[in-house]
């Protein structure tokens, strides 16, 4: 289940420029738009890093004069769900795409709020699409409504969305990658816009000292990685506030990345562009110098959803999440909402029942259909979650629950209730 997010589409916006609507960074100043229709202010494409294949995310250090266009959104990273990139009228996807869009409630309907606040809340939303695709101008992700709603509630604030780079171009496995420092280039690009947005979000009205940060799905497991980040130990504060929707660290196993299974999807990657031969040490600069286009093709050939996914790397991911959490080592000063969309996980139901073209008739192929789910679960893993769901129940028992009782409860272990 995802978010509705066609405020932000220039097909269908009804959008006038406001005279002098701009915002003046540290880079440069950005002109924006009006959104007629939501009575709101629109800066849309902001990039906020650049990125590069198998790059971390570099900050910008580009300064202009005048003010450059904000008024449409940027690029997408590779690949973005291709309904929602043709719903949304996605003209461009690049490499290049670590861009932000931002909305806010026009300064006409500001006036007539009573708030003592000058600068906005600010909530910044990561996308889910299992860390496979996604992007921040999707339209499932629509926060006109939700800043809209604000206003009408007397309690305003704006809203941020955001790209970052997923499947191989943003989680690349193996030991080579990690090596690197960029086995999690995904969550780096959103660390990146999270210290932009600390940098900058004020001169778009907005509260640096009173960020949430928000996601679902893969998006929530991202929340929680920003949660832990770097052992729990940056000492950076990029966000007050955390909500995750449907998923949390911990929730899909996350490998080392020299695990035997992500070394087998590096080699197998290098088989596939022509890589293979390359001379050890080499093997990154092979693959950074292949078109963007065929990487990505050659990552699909290698698998699908949840064979390019965040990696416990020694860097950012520093050890197993639950581990880390029993340790305490975390920030405590956060305020935490959890909680679950019903049934999103009747979406991954397909994935269980293929190499099986009449379904699922026995407890075995269902067993086999959760292996190949969820690789790492051990035998005994699968007997217990068997016996608690069994086949024959009178209903699905887990579409009303959430895996995030066990973060809230690896939290209360570690001391923070």
């Amino acid at each position: 289940m995802k978010l509705p997010f066609l405020a932000l589409l220039p097909a269908v916006a009804v959008a006038a420029c406001a005279e002098g609507l701009t915002a003046k960074t540290r880079n440069g100043t950005y002109l924006g738009r009006y959104l007629a229709e939501f009575d709101q202010e629109l800066f849309l494409g902001i990039p906020f890093a650049r990125s590069r294949v198998w790059r971390k995310p570099e900050p910008l250090t580009e300064s202009w004069k005048g003010a450059r266009s904000a008024e449409w959104n940027g690029a997408v990273c590779y690949p973005p769900d291709k309904l929602a990139a043709e719903v949304t009228n996605v003209t461009q996807v690049s490499e290049d795409c670590l861009n932000l869009n931002i909305v806010r409630p026009s300064r006409a309907s500001l006036a007539k709020v009573e708030s003592k606040d000058k600068l906005l809340p600010v909530a910044v939303w990561l996308y889910g699409g299992g860390f496979y695709d996604g992007f921040g101008a999707d339209f499932n992700s629509n926060f006109s409504y939700v800043v809209q709603a604000s206003v009408g509630q007397g309690m305003p604030i704006m809203a941020v969305t955001l790209n970052y780079r997923v499947g191989v171009l943003g989680f690349p496995g193996g030991k080579e990658a990690a090596a690197a420092g960029i086995a999690n280039l995904g969550l780096k690009d959103q660390r990146q816009a999270l210290r932009w947005i600390q940098e900058n979000i004020a001169a778009f009205g907005g509260d640096p000292d009173k960020v949430t940060l928000w996601g679902q799905s893969a998006g929530a497991t991202s929340v929680a990685a920003q949660i832990l980040a770097y052992g729990g130990k940056s000492g950076e504060s990029l966000f007050r506030g955390a909500i995750m929707i449907s998923s949390s660290v911990g929730v899909v196993n996350t490998y080392r990345a020299d695990d035997s299974r992500q070394v087998g999807n590096y080699a197998a990657l290098l088989n596939h562009t022509g890589c293979l031969d390359a001379v050890t040490g080499d093997s990154l600069d092979c693959i950074r110098n292949t078109p963007v286009p065929e990487l990505y093709e050659a990552g699909n050939k290698v698998g699908g959803v949840l064979t390019w996914y965040p990696a416990t790397d020694d860097d950012f991911i520093a050890k197993p999440p639950t581990v880390q959490l029993l340790a305490g080592e975390f920030p405590r000063d956060l305020t935490l909402l959890s909680g679950t969309n019903s049934d999103e996980g009747f979406e991954y139901s397909e994935s269980l029942t293929r190499g099986t073209p009449n379904g699922i008739q026995t407890e075995e192929q269902l067993r086999a259909g959760a292996s190949a789910l969820m690789p790492m679960a051990r035998p005994e893993t699968l007997d217990l979650v068997f016996r608690t769901y069994p086949v024959d129940g009178p209903r699905p028992p887990y579409a009303w629950s959430s895996p995030n009782p066990s973060f809230c409860d690896g939290l209360e272990a570690a001391g923070m209730k």
